[in-house]
């Protein structure tokens, strides 16, 4: 999982809401620097660093998962796979209604526009 084995870990409690973890990550990764290895999202929210950081260090992390709540960015930020699915589904069917109504607009009828298509 890691190039070195952490020294020290930070178990961080879940909300009760979902979180963008990438987002959370990326603050860890330039708030605290190279010795933030990253993270594990299982049972616990776990952070790994190279060897122990310092007290202002553990605290300052404390302070911001703390601080995150339903209201945060982070929070607001999150879309769930189903989500991103659904979005993705979409962008394609408006690019699909996009082609379908050009290429109608070039004279050609449905059935040539669906054997284009491959339908």
């Amino acid at each position: 999982m890691f190039d070195q084995l952490p020294e020290y870990k930070i178990d961080l409690n879940w909300k009760d809401f979902n979180i963008d973890l990438v987002s959370v990550d990326t603050w860890f990764k330039t708030k605290i620097g190279d010795n933030y290895l990253g993270n594990s999202a299982y049972y616990d929210f776990t952070l790994y660093f190279k060897t122990t950081p310092d007290d202002s260090i553990i605290q300052m992390v404390k302070d911001y998962w703390d601080a995150i709540d339903e209201h945060s960015p982070e929070v607001a930020n999150y879309s769930s796979i189903a989500d991103k699915i659904a979005a993705d589904q979409a962008a394609k069917a408006e690019k699909l209604a996009s082609a379908t109504s050009k290429l109608t607009a070039l004279g050609l009828t449905a059935d040539e526009i669906s054997a284009l298509m491959g339908k």
